[in-house]
């Protein structure tokens, strides 16, 4: 079907039309008969047109009046096979009824709110090159109140990924320093160092630094972690690989438990082809000394949550009042993509493998335009969470689509709430 003339799109779906009689060299119906073989159809949005039998070239017209009191009138050319098509003519015009009021989408009550200003950062603003993806930025608060962001940066014309440091003291408007924390180059773990993105930040009071873990993609070998410490943002210290492959996202607590450090890890098989097959649960390990860790235990599986029944990934925790929180994302096959949701669960605060609470629902799932279309559509990612304890205010800031960054807040209290009442 070929349409042409002011006929928008949604309208052009809602025009279908149907055979509603043989052509007259089949059924001996008059001319009058035959101009009712193709008729209107507006109830059934999305069907295709069926191109009925041949017959004489013909020409009508007709007219359509929608629910919402648009009217469609327009003169039709119906021509035989040879041209395969059924053509609106230039002058066919629409005529809307605007006194009725648009009728919205109705949306559940989200526990967060997008920034009206997002995305908060897009590669055409990144100031230091071209940029195809600015995205899925590490975060943290300084113990001074400013938000420290990492973010994952791909330059257009090449040269591998690195990691910017940005810097704010609202929360909303960021300075970018020039100079990467981490890029390919001059790397202290150059085999395993060729997409330096997705960092993982932890403040550590007891020793006042700040811990980064970020993956290591390593050739024919699989992501590894490379953990790092920092006081500044301005250089890191390296310290050691620390899992095996094929775990690349340890979320470090922010202090020893019981005398231990403790992380969340994501080990997956990533040779599978399907994510169902990948085993994405998050786990929980100790260790003495941040290198050597063991004590594994299972925390949450994939299907914990409907909207993460193939994959899971953890984020650094926050300690609240009645346990962990744990900022995670799921992954869903959608069948059109692969759908990356962002939820929340709480742990125990002495035994952080027992999970004493499970948010049901998304905290946030591709919904603006900016998360449906770019590099990775529809997807919402998070490598962390902060909080304003002031205000009480959770902030996540997220890759949209893998191309963007935006910023959702919310309460926290009511988020620990919907954790504990399964909401």
């Amino acid at each position: 079907m070929e349409f042409e003339g002011a006929v928008p799109l949604h309208l052009r779906r809602l025009l279908h039309l149907r055979s509603s009689a043989a052509p007259p060299h089949e059924s001996g119906a008059k001319g009058e008969q035959h101009q009712n073989r193709l008729r209107p159809h507006a109830r059934f949005p999305g069907h295709t047109y069926r191109k009925p039998d041949p017959g004489p070239d013909l020409k009508f017209s007709f007219k359509i009046e929608l629910a919402d009191g648009t009217t469609i009138i327009a003169n039709m050319t119906d021509k035989p096979y040879k041209s395969g098509s059924v053509k609106i003519a230039p002058h066919a015009f629409i005529k809307k009824n605007s006194s009725l009021p648009e009728r919205k989408m109705k949306k559940y009550k989200s526990f967060l709110t997008r920034h009206e200003g997002n995305p908060i950062f897009a590669p055409e603003d990144f100031p230091f090159c071209k940029a195809d993806q600015v995205f899925n930025p590490g975060q943290v608060m300084t113990p001074d109140g400013r938000t420290i962001l990492l973010l994952s940066v791909v330059p257009r014309t090449g040269g591998g990924a690195r990691c910017h440091v940005a810097e704010s003291t609202d929360g909303v408007n960021f300075t970018i320093r020039e100079k990467p924390l981490f890029s390919t180059e001059n790397s202290a773990f150059p085999e395993f160092d060729g997409h330096p993105i997705d960092c993982r930040v932890t403040y550590f009071p007891e020793e006042d630094c700040y811990y980064i873990i970020r993956p290591g993609n390593g050739r024919d070998v699989g992501p590894v972690a490379l953990l790092y410490r920092t006081k500044d943002f301005i250089t890191a210290e390296p310290i050691e690989i620390v899992s095996l492959p094929t775990n690349r996202v340890p979320c470090l607590f922010p202090e020893k438990i019981n005398g231990q450090y403790v992380r969340l890890d994501r080990p997956y098989n990533c040779a599978t082809a399907t994510y169902a097959a990948s085993m994405a649960h998050i786990w929980l390990s100790r260790s003495p000394d941040l290198i050597h860790w063991g004590e594994h235990r299972l925390v949450l599986r994939r299907g914990v949550v409907p909207w993460g029944s193939d994959k899971l990934g953890p984020t650094p925790p926050i300690k609240t009042e009645k346990g962990w929180l744990e900022i995670f994302h799921g992954v869903q096959n959608c069948f059109s993509s692969w759908r990356y949701s962002i939820g929340a669960a709480l742990l125990d605060l002495e035994n952080p493998e027992k999970v004493i609470g499970v948010m049901k629902s998304y905290l946030l799932t591709p919904e603006a335009e900016y998360e449906f279309h770019g590099v990775v559509p529809d997807t919402v990612f998070t490598t962390g969470a902060v909080v304003d304890w002031k205000s009480r205010t959770l902030r996540i800031y997220y890759g949209a689509a893998d191309t963007s960054i935006g910023l959702a807040q919310g309460n926290i209290d009511e988020i620990v709430d919907g954790c504990l009442n399964g909401i």
